[in-house]
């Protein structure tokens, strides 16, 4: 019989940084730079030589037992239109310690007018595995989003194959967030699977933009078709 599932990490995860940030920073209105999702992303793309850098903590709690994964990324907004990405991949499962796994540059493309609400573009990722025996994966998105009066839309067409895999897994994750207050939103994601098995996850959110500076989204989710029983997601986005 499973163990009872415990919320203390997820609600740790949730709201420490949530609480913390509203006592120390001011809200205001952040700068573009796509992460304005925690399952999707959008094409409203940081400025040429806009430098940002990301944390991102998930937490993952499944039948065969829980997980934590870090993701610390640098972003760089190499022309208005491009933008290169660079992020490790760091995990601690069932009570080990956390182990480096991977390390992946990613290039992002917007091909609509920066001044449009409507964004189209793309994504590419290539990731390194550490250990010689794992595979390497390429990842890919086709990316759509809606930016206007506080309200942010996003929808992605994902694609996946390890490099030792004949096997494509073909994805989607969207989302959709509102403005309830001067630099707070609440919103609603999916993501999940065109595959055979259709696993995927269903999470709500909460997006402040807490300076010029600095922007944090909090969400927690569920999910389906044998997906995670619980997850806790967190993104710490920082602008220098």
């Amino acid at each position: 019989m499973p163990a009872p599932l415990s919320l203390k990490p997820v609600l740790f995860a949730a709201t420490v940084p949530f609480l913390a940030a509203q006592m120390l920073f001011p809200a205001a209105v952040n700068a573009h730079h796509g992460k304005d999702f925690l399952l999707a992303t959008t094409a409203h793309l940081p400025k040429a030589g806009e430098v940002f850098v990301i944390s991102r903590q998930d937490y993952i709690d499944e039948d065969e037992g829980s997980e934590w994964e870090l993701e610390p990324s640098l972003l760089f907004g190499v022309t208005d239109w491009f933008t290169f990405e660079l992020h490790s991949h760091i995990e601690k499962e069932n009570g080990s310690s956390f182990v480096y796994e991977a390390t992946a540059p990613e290039l992002s493309f917007r091909f609509t007018p920066r001044a449009s609400a409507f964004s189209l573009g793309a994504s590419i990722e290539y990731e390194f595995a550490r250990k010689s025996e794992d595979d390497d994966e390429i990842a890919a998105s086709l990316i759509s989003g809606y930016e206007k009066d506080g309200r942010i839309f996003a929808f992605n067409i994902t694609y996946e194959r390890e490099t030792g895999s004949s096997e494509d897994e073909w994805g989607y994750a969207g989302g959709a967030r509102f403005e309830v207050a001067p630099g707070s939103s609440l919103g609603l994601e999916v993501e999940g699977s065109f595959e055979e098995d259709k696993t995927g996850e269903v999470l709500l959110g909460y997006y402040a933009d807490l300076s010029d500076k600095l922007s944090l989204n909090i969400g927690v989710g569920r999910g389906f078709n044998n997906g995670a029983d619980v997850t806790a997601r967190t993104a710490i986005i920082w602008n220098f």
